[in-house]
């Protein structure tokens, strides 16, 4: 199985109602997406997070930006 990263950071909602660290809010907000597992965080600073995730079904999951925005988050970079 494939390990995918990406990085997200708070988008302007996130940064007004933030309670948790972003790494919490990016590990739960990654860890929900169906299809995502094994889901880790490779690096963390203040305004990033860096995630990696192994992601186990066939089909892309085509709502990332409006499940992460749920979480306050929004993706900068996708590596693979």
């Amino acid at each position: 199985m494939t390990r995918h990263k990406m990085v997200v950071k708070r988008n302007a909602l996130g940064k007004s109602a933030a309670q948790n660290t972003i790494g919490t809010d990016a590990f739960n907000g990654v860890s929900t997406i169906p299809g995502v597992t094994d889901v880790r965080i490779e690096a963390e600073d203040d305004e990033k997070v860096e995630i990696s995730y192994s992601y186990t079904l066939k089909d892309k999951f085509m709502d990332t930006v409006t499940h992460l925005a749920s979480f306050g988050l929004e993706r900068v970079d996708w590596k693979q």
